[in-house]
């Protein structure tokens, strides 16, 4: 994000290190960047899939060994 303000100060110290250190820096941005945009959408995916499964069992607050023993009687 701080590199992509072309006109910010940390581009202007990243452009600072020379072309190919600015060019390295700019590649590792992209990839933490990336990094983090998997990391976020696996979050909503796990986040998704658990609420899915708290209202297919139920929100009652038992757990699965409560359950299944209030059914047997």
């Amino acid at each position: 994000m701080l590199l992509k303000n072309e006109g910010g100060i940390f581009y202007g110290m990243v452009e600072k290190t020379g072309r190919a250190t600015a060019e390295n820096l700019h590649r590792i941005a992209a990839e933490v960047r990336h990094f983090l945009c998997l990391f976020v959408c696996l979050f909503v995916v796990v986040f998704f899939f658990f609420l899915t499964l708290k209202l297919l069992v139920g929100f009652s607050g038992l757990t699965h060994r409560e359950r299944v023993i209030s059914r047997a009687d």
